[in-house]
């Protein structure tokens, strides 16, 4: 192995890592400006996307130097909103906390975290008019992307709104430079399980933010509640049917036995109350 592929290994290696987690650094001060810049469009398209009332509390993931935190705490200062922001990064944690110190201090509507595992998100259920990320979901894990969704799902208000904002032909490029894969910045990586956790209304739009450029927009809502899925008697009777259709349908896969008609309909019947 020669010495120049060494040092061009070692740089990209270096440009990956600080994509994922920018250190605090001078390479990391330069880069994250730049990053900020070309990402600042997708991020103004996503937080329209939300429609931010003055009340609401909003999250944002991976804020970055903080533009997103800016642009939602624009729409909610003059109301009892606020907005929240988590960070892996501890250096663009500092950042942020320098930038907005007047309004973490004394307005006290911008209140950020660091934490490094999206996975167990440190808020109550039911807590977020919404939440958005722009640039986030390349770095997580396969096996974390459910998990992920689903605390993204606990966290959010019913008839809450999640917002995912990326652009498609930027990510290419970083691909070429092999700063990202295409299998980690692939949009059904990450869209096809936001329904198993939940969300309804799907959608994956496009969305021009300059004559060149295009971002692609992922949306997804958490549905109301009915009446049936807040009362806990229906829900323990519900439970209770499930559980005896699994132990039916075990017996008789264990048995390798043909499931009889009636047995059949009846436990279809016990789907429903």
């Amino acid at each position: 192995m020669s010495f120049k592929f060494r040092f061009i290994s070692s740089i990209i290696s270096d440009l990956r890592s600080q994509y994922r987690c920018p250190p605090k650094s001078a390479t990391a001060k330069i880069m994250t400006k730049i990053w900020s810049k070309e990402s600042f469009p997708v991020v103004e398209a996503v937080v329209e996307k939300l429609h931010v009332k003055p009340d609401d509390r909003i999250l944002e993931i991976g804020y970055g130097r903080g533009d997103g935190l800016k642009l939602v705490h624009e729409k909610v200062k003059d109301g009892t909103g606020c907005i929240f922001g988590l960070e892996a990064s501890e250096y663009m944690y500092e950042l942020a906390c320098k930038r907005f110190i007047t309004e973490i201090q004394d307005e006290n509507n911008i209140l950020l975290d660091l934490v490094s595992n999206t996975a167990h998100l440190p808020y109550p259920n039911d807590t977020f008019d919404g939440v958005f990320h722009v640039d986030v979901f390349y770095f997580w894990d396969a096996e974390e992307i459910p998990l992920i969704t689903k605390e993204l799902f606990r966290i959010i208000k019913p008839d809450g709104k999640l917002v995912c904002g990326l652009e498609m032909k930027k990510l290419k490029l970083l691909e070429k430079r092999k700063i990202l894969r295409a299998e980690e910045y692939d949009p059904m990586r990450y869209a096809e399980h936001l329904e198993p956790a939940g969300f309804a209304d799907i959608s994956i739009d496009y969305e021009k933010i300059s004559s060149s450029r295009e971002a692609m927009i992922i949306t997804a809502r958490r549905p109301h509640l009915s009446e049936e899925d807040l009362d806990p008697e229906i829900k323990m009777k519900k439970l209770e049917n499930q559980i005896k259709k699994e132990l039916a349908l075990a017996s008789l896969i264990s048995s390798q036995k043909p499931m009889p008609e009636k047995l059949k309909a009846k436990l279809d019947d016990s789907q429903g109350i």
